[in-house]
């Protein structure tokens, strides 16, 4: 389940509402995409995002009188689990030291986060 970079947008806002303990009604989403993104999207835009969003199962509704109040369903985490877990099976067939060799030599990479990857495999 990957996600456009508009539906991604949408999630960073509700991210960012859910680690607060809040939900969202799609006015605020739109001022908050808007403003953080320095875009002019629509409400009816907007709507079809969330629709797809909540069918893809990564946010959800609750409807309070006729106000919808929007949450992330899965964290910025799970959905970065996701990605990885696709990128790993897709490209490199699900060997991990491919994966990370390929990383390692076609990222610049400073001593300093080669000597922090190291300390991480090491604590593993």
């Amino acid at each position: 389940m990957l996600l456009t970079q508009s539906e991604v947008e949408i999630m960073e806002i509700l991210w960012e509402t859910g680690a607060q303990g809040k939900k969202i009604t799609i006015l605020e989403l739109i001022d908050a995409i808007n403003k953080k993104y320095d875009r002019e999207l629509k409400r009816q835009t907007v709507s079809t995002f969330l629709s797809h969003l909540v069918s893809k199962g990564v946010a959800d509704y609750t409807k309070k009188s006729k106000i919808s109040y929007y949450v992330p369903v899965i964290t910025r985490e799970e959905y970065a689990a996701i990605l990885q877990k696709e990128l790993l099976d897709t490209w490199f067939n699900g060997d991990v030291a491919s994966c990370i060799k390929s990383l390692l030599t076609n990222e610049k990479i400073s001593k300093k986060e080669m000597e922090k990857i190291k300390e991480e495999i090491n604590a593993i």
